[in-house]
């Protein structure tokens, strides 16, 4: 019998040996997959001493042979984590990354504090789904929205739909959907109906198409969802005008983007009319994505007439 202890060796060395930086967390995340448990739920097993099953074992060690030839870990298991998700992934569909999780979060957060200060919010838009995992994060965790997801993209759209029928009893239990539709984002957003969002948010291609990734799992993603033009820009630069057009006075925009981009991207909000532009880092304290708000609505004089209701609409760049 081999240990549970020494399974998680062995597959460490095998991607060790292989050129994987994460080795030791993605042996862990592999035999915690060919035992049906959390990766969590693996620290006890190891305490213990377990011995790990045979059928187990020969799994482990194809995973990892198969990992060895650098195609992505998410793929070789043929799911992703994402929040409190469990996402089912494949080639040609983006990888969520961990960093996305706080564009969700703070797409979250916001419309709870909307909610909290008494005002509506649970009409969402997300321009580009993948796997649906922002989608998905935002309708289960915020309940009784309805957040309509936009992609051009087959492949994408298929994983999409295989990601929300599976978290239907969830949407369920909480009174949130989630729709799917093909187009372009875009597009979609140029025939909404003005100030029908509460919400817009993506992570859109934003790659410079001269960055070409140099880690091999990188370069599995599909290039619609990372390229962007010259400087990266070209989606969101098309986005947002359309994007500050849907939304709801003090309704919110956010956008992933590369560490760099986040001077640009306020900047272009700033353009299209938003107010309020942030820039937000990531775990790594590394930017990460921009937020920006609608302005509000000008309030109205006796005579009906618009006024200036002090809202800065610089933005900060």
């Amino acid at each position: 019998m081999t240990s549970t202890t020494g399974l998680v060796r062995e597959v460490r060395g095998v991607l060790a040996s292989a050129g994987i930086d994460q080795a030791a967390a993605e042996a862990r995340w592999i035999v915690a997959h060919v035992l049906g448990i959390a990766p969590g739920e693996l620290a006890l097993r190891l305490a213990l001493g377990e011995d790990a099953p045979e059928d187990a074992v020969e799994q482990a060690r194809r995973l990892a042979a198969e990992r060895a030839t650098r195609r992505p870990l998410q793929h070789v298991l043929g799911e992703a984590p994402f929040r409190a998700l469990t996402l089912a992934v494949g080639p040609g569909v983006f990888v969520p990354r961990p960093e996305t999780e706080l564009l969700a979060g703070a797409v979250i957060d916001w419309l709870h504090a909307e909610r909290t200060a008494g005002r509506s919010a649970r009409r969402v838009l997300e321009a580009g789904t993948g796997s649906a995992a922002i989608a998905l994060a935002i309708a289960t965790e915020t309940p009784g929205v309805v957040v309509e997801t936009v992609e051009v993209d087959p492949d994408a759209r298929r994983c999409a739909q295989r990601n929300i029928a599976a978290a239907a009893p969830d949407l369920d239990r909480v009174g949130s959907r989630v729709r799917l539709r093909a187009g372009d984002a875009v597009a979609a957003l140029a025939v909404t109906r003005p100030a029908a969002l509460d919400v817009v948010v993506s992570n859109p291609p934003y790659v410079p198409e001269a960055d070409i990734p140099a880690e091999p799992e990188a370069r599995a993603d599909p290039a619609i969802a990372l390229y962007a033009g010259a400087d990266g820009l070209d989606v969101i630069r098309a986005l947002l005008p359309p994007a500050a057009r849907a939304l709801r006075p003090g309704g919110l925009v956010a956008l992933e983007h590369t560490e760099r981009q986040g001077a640009r991207v306020r900047a272009l909000a700033a353009a299209a009319g938003l107010v309020a532009a942030r820039t937000h880092p990531d775990l790594t304290g590394r930017d990460r994505f921009t937020t920006a708000l609608a302005p509000a609505a000008a309030p109205q004089d006796r005579h009906g007439r618009a006024g200036y209701n002090g809202t800065d609409t610089r933005g900060e760049a």
